[in-house]
């Protein structure tokens, strides 16, 4: 009898020891703690679900050493179309995802623990490996308790977005579409409340959200021009930022995780009577167009859109100043007429130069009007640096209406925002909203 118990214990140590398991924490989002994700074997081949393994979003699925598949996939479970999967260069969000090759893992490390950290937030702090461990690092991770219980699908999530004032984009209702998957749509609603054309779009406490997602005007149905989180689609250069409208040119999709995570949740009362979480975007509107003409008033460039530093009107973000180039312009005199979108203030320019050479030999400052000071706002990380030509108070507020810092600015000064977000800067008599990265 004490012969065979003791076979039995070694044929079942030598079956565990014939066992992989992979571990998985999964990102802190709200798709994957509605339940626990699928893993999928060999791109489209047997799906699994998973077990919870401990807290913090941490789960795991075994397999028999002999049946373990070549690679693996994990969704989660609310994400029926199989949009987004989390693979081996889950961090790399903007390219499609490879499969985690499971088994070549295994040989090549010769262990039948792997432990994967999916979302680089979340990696130990000071780590290069990737997210794979072959140690339990289940205490290790920097993502704990609070950022998943944060994330937690406990209420509905609403979404709301301004989207950029020119081109008459407002004057439509826009339609929110799941970035790689277009055949999610959803139709917003405007918020009768107040004319600042907020759109908002709610999903129960039960329904997937799309991590990232565009913005298409109703009129354009074929989807042929996105709205992103920098504004209408389009190379981004260092002369402006937004893009300009074009067809078929590649967005950066809003990413409602990065709302959530870097605690961008404001409460809107007559959109949310129950107060639950809110994501506040004001896409960019940063936008300049400009005509030319010569001095006898002859129209020599039509109006367009500014695209880069290459224009010979540009807008430069960091100076927050129109510049003029007149390398593509024969010699001769010339004035500028223009518009600026940028943020909430709205200015007609205009100016004149002279071309000798291709070079702007002289010109006339630019005159502005519906300028509201000479006030000029950047952010550098979380530095926000003001200027002002007169003395002024300040207020800074946070998403949901919190003060954060206060003063005077006399020449300039330099704020420390406490975390990447949305503020609102409220400077004498002028209101600015600021997005810090």
């Amino acid at each position: 009898m004490i012969r065979m118990l003791l076979l039995l214990l070694m044929l079942t140590s030598l079956a565990i020891a014939e066992q992989v398991t992979f571990f998985i924490q999964v990102p802190p989002s709200r798709n994957w703690l509605n339940e626990t994700p699928v893993l999928v074997e060999n791109g489209d081949g047997i799906a699994h679900r998973m077990e919870n393994v401990g807290e913090n979003g941490w789960f795991g699925y075994s397999w028999e050493k002999n049946s373990l598949p070549d690679a693996i996939f994990v969704y989660s479970s609310k994400d029926s179309a199989r949009s987004y999967p989390i693979g081996s260069n889950f961090t790399d969000k903007g390219h499609e995802q490879d499969a985690i090759d499971i088994k070549l893992i295994v040989e090549i490390f010769g262990s039948d623990s792997i432990y994967y950290i999916a979302d680089d937030y979340c990696w130990p702090e000071n780590e290069g490996s990737g997210g794979f461990y072959f140690t339990d690092v289940r205490n290790e991770s920097s993502c704990g308790k609070e950022d998943y219980e944060l994330a937690s699908p406990k209420s509905d999530l609403t979404i709301i977005v301004i989207p950029p004032a020119y081109g008459n984009l407002n004057n439509e209702t826009p339609i929110l579409v799941d970035s790689p998957n277009r055949s999610y749509k959803r139709k917003m609603s405007l918020s009768a409340e107040d004319d600042s054309k907020r759109f908002y779009y709610r999903w129960k406490e039960d329904e997937w959200v799309p991590e990232s997602f565009l913005i298409y005007m109703e009129s354009d149905s074929s989807l042929i021009r996105p709205i992103g989180s920098t504004g209408l689609a389009g190379h981004l250069n260092s002369g402006l930022a937004g893009g300009y409208f074009s067809e078929n040119k590649n967005a950066t999709a809003i990413s409602i995780g990065e709302c959530v995570r870097n605690d961008l949740a404001a409460n809107w009362p007559e959109l949310n009577p129950d107060y639950s979480p809110t994501c506040y975007f004001y896409i960019d509107p940063v936008a300049l167009f400009y005509s030319v003409y010569s001095e006898d008033s002859s129209l020599v460039v039509a109006e367009r859109r500014s695209l880069d530093t290459t224009e010979i009107a540009y807008y430069d973000v960091d100076r927050q100043s129109v510049n003029l180039r007149g390398d593509s312009l024969d010699d001769g005199k010339y004035f500028v007429k223009m518009r600026l979108y940028d943020y909430e203030l709205y200015q007609e320019l205009k100016g004149s130069f002279t071309v000798e050479h291709g070079k702007i030999t002289s010109a006339v400052p630019v005159s502005r009007k519906g300028d509201r000071s000479r006030l000029e706002i950047r952010a550098l990380g979380r530095d926000l640096l003001m200027t002002s030509e007169r003395e002024a108070p300040y207020l800074v507020f946070n998403s949901i209406g919190q003060v954060v810092s206060r003063g005077v600015v006399r020449g300039s000064v330099k704020v420390k925002l406490p975390v990447r977000g949305l503020y609102i800067l409220k400077i004498g008599n002028e209101t600015r909203r600021i997005y810090v990265r």
